[in-house]
C-alpha cells in the first residue's frame, strides 16, 4: 500500500470509532438509568444556600512560580459578585 492509501485508511478508521462512540455513549447512559432533567427543582439542587470557597493568592513562596498582581482584587470581585446572586 502506498503511504495516501495508509492515510486515508487510518483517517476512516478514526471518523468511525468516533462515530461509533458518540452512537454508543447516550445508549449506554440511558441503560444506567440516567435521563436529562428539563426543569430543575428541589431535589436537583436549585433550592438551598450555595457556598463558595474563593482563594486568591498575589505571593508565592516558592521562588520559581512568579507572584501574582491582582489576584487578590480579582478573589475579591468574585466574592462580591457572588455574594449579589
Amino acid at each position: 500500500m502506498d503511504l495516501d492509501r495508509i492515510k486515508i485508511l487510518m483517517i476512516s478508521l478514526f471518523i468511525f470509532t468516533l462515530c461509533s462512540l458518540l452512537f454508543y455513549y447516550p445508549a449506554h447512559s440511558a441503560s444506567r438509568g440516567m435521563s436529562i432533567i428539563s426543569d430543575l427543582s428541589h431535589q436537583s439542587g436549585k433550592l438551598g444556600a450555595y457556598r463558595a470557597l474563593v482563594i486568591g493568592i498575589n505571593d508565592y513562596k516558592d521562588p520559581k512560580i512568579p507572584d501574582l498582581e491582582t489576584a487578590l482584587n480579582d478573589t475579591r470581585a468574585m466574592a462580591e459578585l457572588l455574594g449579589k446572586r
